[in-house]
């Protein structure tokens, strides 16, 4: 029995799509139809009934997916029973962090488990916030650090709560001010990232209920890109405190917290529930606490800033 075979499997009936379960195994379609097509002859019968809009399960893969994923867990859980016999933390983990919030996390946590938990082996992939999610369904990563806008949800626990500011570029007029009201934003040039982005979401809702559209000139979906158009080309964006923190100090950017209605983001620690916590998610979890409570209290990570003098 091939178990890369039902992982793929798991994988596709857990997204609905054959392309866009390749995507998140960073395999290629033609490739995973071919594994599918294989278990589907192992099988004896079509596991997927092939629609206009992706893949649903037939008869006979309703009734083998839970067994797959049975087979799957019990597997998963016999490799980490077995590495951690000895009660080290040993392993590969696999986490998800926002571009946001990379720098200084990743090296910051590198360090803390170099020390406490050699054993332990950090993968590390940079997205937004929704592709974690979709990530994290399927088991390519096993923790994550994500962004919220209303609360944390039921797999996750907050780290901490950042204040979201008007972005502009230095000694900008509109963000002279500490504070600005949302509806002010009204006829602003925004560099913003594209939908399905939470904060798009959140900001296009709050719009509309003051009753205009914000003016999106670019779409861009990378932080260390979004800052540099907005202090190049004199747009304006929103991001939390820590993203530009180290910006509005060098006098390159300044700010202005939005108010009536606040926004705020929360930063929480997600884990995954396609597999058991092992002790080395545990070890890096207790990690990312600590860090962050440090990064929060040495103002590396601010939940608010003011204007330098």
């Amino acid at each position: 029995m091939d178990l890369k075979r039902w992982q793929y499997f798991s994988a596709v009936a857990r997204v609905g799509s054959l392309a866009k379960a390749a995507q998140l195994l960073e395999i290629a379609p033609s490739a995973l139809s071919r594994q599918i097509a294989l278990l589907e002859e192992e099988c004896g019968g079509m596991l997927f009934h092939r629609t206009g809009r992706g893949v649903v399960l037939t008869r006979l893969g309703e009734m083998v997916e839970p067994k797959a994923r049975a087979l799957l867990d019990q597997a998963e859980r016999l490799a980490m029973e077995a590495r951690e016999s000895a009660n080290v933390p040993t392993g590969i983990v696999k986490l998800g962090v926002l571009h946001s919030v990379g720098r200084p996390l990743v090296s910051e946590l590198f360090e803390h488990l170099r020390e406490s938990a050699p054993g332990v082996h950090l993968h590390v992939i940079e997205a937004f916030s929704g592709l974690m999610d979709e990530y994290r369904n399927v088991g390519r990563i096993d923790l994550t650090v994500l962004n919220r806008y209303k609360r944390a949800d039921i797999r996750e626990e907050q780290l901490g709560r950042f204040d979201m500011h008007l972005v502009g570029p230095a000694g900008d007029p509109v963000t002279s001010a500490r504070t600005i009201d949302f509806r002010n934003l009204d006829g602003l040039p925004f560099v913003l990232p594209g939908l399905p982005s939470e904060l798009r979401i959140r900001l296009d809702q709050h719009a509309r209920r003051f009753g205009f559209t914000l003016d999106i000139r670019i779409e861009v979906e990378t932080i260390i890109t979004m800052k540099d158009v907005c202090a190049r080309s004199r747009l304006y964006t929103i991001l939390p405190t820590y993203a530009v923190a180290e910006e509005v100090s060098r006098g390159e950017l300044s700010v202005s917290r939005i108010v009536r209605p606040e926004i705020r983001r929360l930063l929480c620690l997600g884990v995954t529930s396609v597999r058991p916590m092992s002790l080395a998610m545990k070890e890096v979890s207790k990690a990312l606490r600590v860090i962050s409570r440090r990064l929060m209290a040495d103002g590396t990570w601010p939940t608010s800033i003011d204007q330098p003098p």
